[in-house]
């Protein structure tokens, strides 16, 4: 459990660099990413991290959270879902580079 809260604790961070309205729409597809209960907290976590490291890469580069989703924060996590199959994933053999393929 202290290794599960320490990969939220540095999500949390990382979400932290994030500015403006991609904030606001990052921070609602963590949320939703994490309220999914049916899935494994630590694999869960990888792909936040994952994601945000992606975002931030592409915010740096003057592209908008919205290029890579669309509108809707829950549609994404639910996207996010379908692509890395988290429910059948373990946190040793979950490989971020799946979430890849969605951007």
């Amino acid at each position: 459990m202290k290794k599960l809260n320490q990969m939220r604790m540095a999500n949390d961070q990382q979400l932290k660099q994030i500015h403006g309205t991609d904030y606001a729409y990052t921070e609602t597809v963590v949320i939703y990413l994490r309220g999914a209960l049916r899935k494994n907290p630590y694999a869960v976590e990888h792909a936040i991290s994952d994601l945000l490291t992606t975002l931030i890469d592409a915010q740096t580069a003057g592209r908008k959270v919205s290029t890579f989703f669309g509108d809707d924060p829950e549609t994404a996590a639910d996207n996010i879902w379908q692509i890395t199959s988290l429910i059948r994933t373990s946190p040793e053999s979950f490989n971020g580079s799946l979430l890849m393929m969605y951007f």
